[in-house]
C-alpha cells in the first residue's frame, strides 16, 4: 500500500489531481487497517501463549495432586494448538504431564515484536506523507488569502490610476517576464508615453506614492523593480505594479487548482494522521508490554500453582493439626505428629520459593511477607518436635502410629489431595519396614505380626495408586 501510495502523490495536475488524491487517501487507510490487523493478530498470539502456558502449569499442578480437572484443562490446551498451530513446538509432553520450551516462546515472541516494527515503520512513513498532504491542505488556504490581498491592493491602484488619468488601465501580462534577481517577476521597460495627469485630482500624487510605497513594502517578495526604471514617473509605475500583481494573482490562481482536492479532504487527512499516530502508540505499547510480559511470563506462572499449592497444604494443616490436638494416646499424637511435621517442612519450603519468586517480579511486601510466613511455620515445627520427644514409643505405640497413617491416606484420597495421600503414603511404608525389621529380629509377639500382614495388605491396596507404572508412561510420550 506504501508503494501504490508513492505511486499516486506522482501524479499531478488536470484531471489526474482529484483521483490521485483519492488514490492516496486509499493507500493511506489501506496501510491503517493492515496496522490495525497487525496488532490485533499479535494481541490475540500473545494472549493465546499467556494462556497456554497458564494451562500447562495448572495441567502439571492438577497431575500431580490430584486437584484439578486435567480432561478439560488438556481440552483448552488442544483447542488452543489447533487454532494458533504455530504455538505448536512451545509445549511437548513429558512422562508426568507438559514441559513449556522457554527458548521456543522467546522466538516466537521476538518474531511478533519484529512483525510490530515493520508496520511501525510503514505507518511511521505514511504519517509523513499525510503531513505533506495537510501542508498543501494549508497551501491552499495561505494562497486564497494571498489573491485576497492581491485583488485588494490592484483595486486600490486602478483608483489611484484612474484618479491621475482619467483612464481605465487595462491590464496585460504579455510584456512581463518570470525573472528576477529575487526570483520574483520584473516588467520590461514601458513602451507607452508618460501620461499627464489631469488638472482636478481626486487623489494627490503624494498619496499615491505612499501607496505604491506600503504596496512594494507588503508585496516585497513579488515586486522588484529593475535599475532602468527606477525614473519611471508615478503613472508609469503604477501600471507596472497592477501588472506585476495580476501576473502573480495569475499563478497563484493556478495553484489553487492543484491544492484544492488537499484542501476538499483536510478532514480525511486529519483523521488519517490521528489513526495513524494512535496506531505507532500502540504497537510502542504493545512492544512494550510484550518484552515485559517475557520476562514476568513464568515467574507469574509459578507464582499462581505456589499460591495453589499453599492454599491446600496449609488447609490440611489445620485439618491434622487439629486431629494432634484431640489425639488421647502417645501412639496417635506421634502419627499426627509425624504428618504435621511434614506439611510444616512443605509449608515453610513453599513459602521460600514464593518468597523467591516474588522478590524476582518486583513485589518486595508480598516477598517479605512469604519469607515471614515461611520462618513461623519453621518455628511450629521445631516446637512440634519439642512436644514430641518426650513421648515414650512402644511396639504397640509404632503399630497404631501405622495404622493412624494408613487411616489418613484414606481421607486424604476422599479429600482430593493426592500429593499429601502420595507423602502419607511413603510414610506408612516406612513405618512398616521398621516394624518388619522388628519382625526378623524376634521382636514382636505373634497377635502383632498377624496385625502387620493385614496392615500391608492396606497399603498395596494404594500401590498402584501411587507407583507410577514406566510401560504405561512409555506409552504415552510415544503416542
Amino acid at each position: 500500500a506504501i508503494s501504490k501510495t508513492g505511486d499516486a502523490l506522482k501524479e499531478v495536475g488536470g484531471s489526474a489531481q482529484t483521483t490521485s488524491i483519492e488514490n492516496v487517501i486509499s493507500g493511506f487507510q489501506q496501510v491503517n487497517t493492515n496496522a490495525r490487523n497487525t496488532v490485533k493478530t499479535v494481541n490475540d498470539q500473545m494472549s493465546a501463549l499467556k494462556r497456554l502456558i497458564q494451562l500447562v502449569t495448572d495441567y502439571n499442578y492438577a497431575q500431580r495432586t490430584g486437584l484439578g480437572d486435567t480432561e478439560a484443562i488438556k481440552k483448552e490446551i488442544d483447542s488452543i494448538l489447533e487454532t494458533y498451530p504455530e504455538l505448536a513446538a512451545v509445549v511437548t509432553r513429558t512422562s508426568d504431564g507438559y514441559a513449556i520450551q522457554k527458548n521456543i516462546v522467546k522466538s516466537i515472541a521476538n518474531n511478533l515484536i519484529e512483525i510490530l516494527k515493520v508496520d511501525k515503520e510503514r505507518l511511521s512513513i505514511q504519517l509523513q506523507q499525510i503531513e505533506a498532504q495537510k501542508k498543501m491542505a494549508v497551501m491552499y488556504d495561505d494562497n486564497k488569502k494571498r489573491i485576497g490581498e492581491i485583488n485588494k491592493a490592484i483595486s486600490k491602484a486602478q483608483e489611484f490610476y484612474k484618479s491621475l488619468t482619467g483612464q481605465t488601465f487595462t491590464i496585460d501580462l504579455s510584456s512581463y517576464n518570470l525573472t528576477s534577481p529575487h526570483g520574483g517577476l520584473a516588467k520590461l521597460a514601458p513602451t507607452s508615453q508618460t501620461k499627464t495627469p489631469p488638472a482636478n485630482l481626486s487623489k494627490t500624487t503624494s498619496e499615491a506614492q505612499s501607496f505604491i510605497a506600503e504596496t512594494k513594502k507588503q508585496f516585497g517578495d513579488i515586486i522588484y523593480v529593475p535599475e532602468s526604471l527606477l525614473g519611471m514617473d508615478i503613472v508609469n509605475t503604477l501600471e507596472y505594479l497592477i501588472s506585476i500583481l495580476a501576473q502573480q494573482r495569475r499563478q497563484l490562481e493556478s495553484k489553487l487548482s492543484e491544492y484544492e482536492p488537499y484542501k476538499a479532504n483536510i478532514k480525511q487527512l486529519e483523521t488519517l494522521s490521528n489513526e495513524n499516530q494512535t496506531l505507532i502508540n500502540r504497537i510502542d505499547q504493545q512492544i512494550t508490554k510484550l518484552t515485559t510480559d517475557l520476562v514476568k511470563a513464568d515467574v507469574s506462572a509459578t507464582k499462581a500453582t505456589k499460591e495453589k499449592e499453599l492454599a491446600n497444604l496449609e488447609k490440611q494443616y489445620k485439618a491434622f493439626k487439629a486431629e494432634y490436638d484431640k489425639a488421647k494416646s502417645s501412639a496417635d499424637k506421634r502419627a499426627y505428629g509425624k504428618i504435621v511435621t511434614d506439611i510444616l517442612t512443605q509449608l515453610a519450603n513453599l513459602y521460600d520459593e514464593s518468597a523467591t519468586y516474588l522478590a524476582i517480579a518486583g513485589d518486595k511486601t508480598g516477598a517479605l511477607a512469604a519469607s515471614k510466613s515461611a520462618q513461623a511455620y519453621r518455628d511450629a515445627r521445631t516446637e512440634l518436635h519439642k512436644q514430641m520427644e518426650g513421648m515414650s514409643t512402644t511396639t504397640t505405640d509404632v503399630l497404631k502410629e501405622l495404622r493412624t497413617t494408613i487411616n489418613a491416606i484414606s481421607i486424604a484420597v476422599k479429600a482430593g489431595n493426592e500429593e499429601i495421600a502420595k507423602r502419607l503414603y511413603e510414610t506408612a511404608k516406612s513405618q512398616y519396614m521398621d516394624l518388619l525389621i522388628k519382625q526378623y529380629r524376634g521382636e514382636l509377639e505373634q497377635s502383632v505380626i498377624k496385625e502387620l500382614d493385614g496392615l500391608k495388605k492396606s497399603i498395596d491396596g494404594y500401590t498402584t495408586r501411587f507407583t507410577t507404572d514406566e510401560t504405561a508412561t512409555l506409552k504415552q510420550q510415544i503416542d
